[in-house]
């Protein structure tokens, strides 16, 4: 609601409103990263189940896993082949 129907156009502006401390973007697959996730800008609401708005960048390489986060808030974990 408060970009009229957007999402941010990136994670640096959730800090420090919406995410109050910038350690909650680190990947704990790879800790030294300071931002371990990919997003996905200016996203409309269109399919909350479907859309990817947050994806761990770290995970494919460390563990074969894909970590996501969808535009309804449910986050999976995902084996990568």
């Amino acid at each position: 609601d408060d970009h009229e129907g957007n999402f941010p156009s990136g994670l640096g502006a959730l800090i420090p409103e919406y995410v109050p401390d910038r350690r909650t973007l680190v990947s704990p697959f790879m800790p030294d990263q300071p931002i371990g996730y990919d997003y996905t800008p200016d996203t409309k609401k269109a399919d909350p189940e479907k859309t990817v708005v947050i994806e761990d960048k770290c995970a494919p390489s460390v563990r074969h896993l894909r970590v996501v986060s969808y535009e309804d808030g449910l986050a999976r974990i995902l084996k990568v082949p």
